[in-house]
């Protein structure tokens, strides 16, 4: 878990030139059907927002969870 949390820290403290924030919000698209990989999200603080049907991953169509966690959230 403490990997997936760095992870977060790091893409959240990109800056531009002006030393401003790119990102304030990651989205996320995680299979449905992967059951360990959406708690994995939800233990890291991402937040489930529903699902989307019929998404595409590789050559299978399924549901995805879309999560989302504000660069403010991340300790």
């Amino acid at each position: 878990m403490e990997l997936g949390i760095e992870t977060l820290r790091y893409w959240f403290g990109f800056k531009n030139d002006s030393q401003e924030y790119i990102l304030d919000v990651i989205l996320g698209f995680t299979p449905s059907n992967n059951r360990l990989a959406v708690r994995y999200i939800q233990k890291v603080g991402m937040h489930i927002v529903g699902e989307i049907p019929g998404i595409k991953f590789g050559v299978d169509s399924e549901g995805a969870v879309l999560s989302y966690i504000k660069r403010s959230e991340v300790k």
